[in-house]
């Protein structure tokens, strides 16, 4: 009986010590890193002044949240994925305590300075708030939630392109690249009531402007969406000017019946209702510049 309590109390002392010596291994690490090697969270992790950072960028499209169709702004969500290596932060993990991984708040390392360029409206205030992850071989991995607006190009279909890079660096000082075969990832996206999601792409872009010898790279994302229709909607079939509206609201309209006349592309063109009902609401005026996917009327 009192071997078996001695059995047990050398269980619990077991597990408490590695407890312990599991705190003091990281702590001894964090202190390495940052203390005794006097990190610098200012200092680009470069191995010399003449060297470049490769930062990896992905994006994973979550969803959608809005498309303001009279602005022709997209607002979306996104994950953002950098990926770096820093010199200065490796060591063997068998030195302390098996440790592979770290994760400290991102505020205490560099960090790419990688913006929207077109931004409408960028919600970043809580980057300094997340943590990075850091491999003992020296690779930093940040993902972070993003709400992004850009201004889309409407024509049948609406394209909105969002723009990233450095805000300070060229090539020289930050290599961007992306391992995505040009495409964002949508795995994880959760569909929209209002708009499909037809194609996106993700594009590494070069420039060098005739004013300066340096190269300037970006990512570039597109998004396309198209608005998913019902039989108690009617949308423009492509962009023009409204000539007439023959829906009024409060009428019966039937499926095939006529609902405004527009003139695109220098003609006339009939736009026919795809469901019957009571004209609901009527969303546009004769005169009136419309695009594609523009509603015209909702019925009830």
């Amino acid at each position: 009986m009192i071997e078996k309590r001695m059995q047990i109390c050398l269980l619990i002392l077991f597990f408490f010590l590695n407890l312990t010596l599991g705190g003091q291994y990281e702590r001894h690490l964090l202190k390495t890193l940052f203390v005794k090697q006097q990190h610098n969270p200012f200092e680009r992790p470069a191995k010399s002044d003449s060297a470049s950072v490769s930062v990896d960028l992905r994006f994973s499209l979550l969803n959608l949240i809005e498309f303001n169709t009279q602005n022709k702004i997209l607002t979306a969500s996104f994950w953002m994925t950098q990926s770096w290596n820093d010199y200065s932060m490796t060591w063997k993990s068998k030195d302390y305590g098996n440790i592979s991984e770290l994760r400290v708040p991102s505020k205490n390392i560099w960090l790419p300075d990688i913006v929207l360029y077109n931004s409408i409206d960028s919600n970043d205030d809580n980057d300094m708030k997340r943590n990075v992850v850091i491999s003992n071989d020296g690779k930093v991995l940040y993902v972070s939630p993003r709400i992004y607006k850009s201004i889309c190009s409407s024509n049948t279909n609406s394209f909105s392109v969002f723009k990233f890079g450095s805000w300070t660096f060229d090539k020289t000082g930050i290599n961007l690249t992306t391992t995505t075969n040009d495409q964002i990832d949508t795995s994880s996206y959760v569909n929209n009531d209002e708009w499909d999601l037809i194609n996106s792409s993700a594009l590494h872009n070069e420039v060098k402007y005739e004013c300066c010898q340096e190269i300037y790279q970006s990512i570039v994302l597109t998004i396309e969406i198209r608005r998913k229709f019902n039989n108690l909607s009617t949308g423009a079939p492509m962009p023009g000017q409204v000539l007439d509206i023959k829906a009024k609201l409060g009428d019966m309209i039937k499926k095939g019946d006529t609902v405004a006349v527009l003139s695109a592309m220098k003609m006339e063109t009939v736009v026919k209702s795809s469901g019957e009902g009571k004209v609901k609401q009527v969303l546009v005026k004769i005169g009136q510049q419309i695009q594609g996917d523009d509603l015209i009327i909702e019925l009830e």
